[in-house]
This record gives C-alpha cells, structure tokens and sequence, in this order.
C-alpha cells in the first residue's frame, strides 16, 4: 500500500482520515475482518 501511497501522493493518515470521514457520513461501511483464531485481515468496504 506504501508505493500506491506515494504514486499519487496522499499520506496513509490522509487516507485513514477521509475513510472515517466517508463513514461518519454514511457513505461507506467499515467492517473488520478476523481470522478464525482472532488474526486480523483486511477490513471490508461497503459503499452505500
């Protein structure tokens, strides 16, 4: 995700910050995903 990151030139934290902005305003639906042990995996994106 680093290089994607910097080929258009947005920092993680910019990234992290309008992710949680899109759903506070009910745009989108953040959900964790776990292992079956309780190893954590990439969260899930739901546009609405």
């Amino acid at each position: 995700m680093r290089n994607g990151l910097a080929a258009v030139g947005i920092s993680r934290a910019a990234v992290s910050r309008n992710m949680h902005l899109l759903r506070e305003n009910g745009l989108i639906e953040i959900t964790p995903q776990l292992t079956d042990d309780g190893g954590k995996l990439a969260n899930k994106y739901i546009l609405k």
